[in-house]
């Protein structure tokens, strides 16, 4: 039964730590190239509780998973209110997708704030690019 539940479990986690490695290259973008990229990283994150075969109080793991996602923006003029308007209304489109994403791979493991917590992560780079338009 055991032996289940780690193939189970080991699949998910597999997916989100290949998306994770595969967004490595663009954490070490400069300012510079983040800005001639005009696209919003939505991190989704996702705390969970894994069983460990260790010697654990309780028998438990928290760990936290994170969804890494884009928002595009470079068909948008942010020096316009309505297109940083839309902007946000992808902001909050990705950072759902990404938590409903989530929901379905750690579904014993809820996170009714995912949301919220990824479009405010994600709101610093919203006033960067507005302030950086309105130039």
């Amino acid at each position: 039964m055991k032996a289940k539940w780690m193939k189970f479990t080991a699949a998910p986690m597999l997916a989100a730590c290949a998306c994770l490695s595969a967004s490595g290259p663009a954490l070490a973008q400069s300012e510079e190239e983040e800005a001639e990229a005009q696209e919003i990283v939505i991190i989704a994150p996702r705390p969970i509780t894994t069983e460990t075969s260790e010697n654990v109080p309780g028998g438990r793991k928290e760990a936290v998973i994170s969804l890494k996602m884009v928002a595009q923006y470079s068909d948008l003029d942010l020096a316009k209110p309505d297109d940083a308007e839309r902007l946000m209304v992808r902001i909050h489109s990705v950072a759902r997708d990404a938590c409903k994403y989530l929901d379905r791979l750690y579904p014993l493991d809820p996170d009714p704030d995912c949301e919220r917590r990824a479009v405010a992560d994600a709101k610093p780079q919203v006033e960067k690019a507005i302030a950086a338009a309105a130039r």
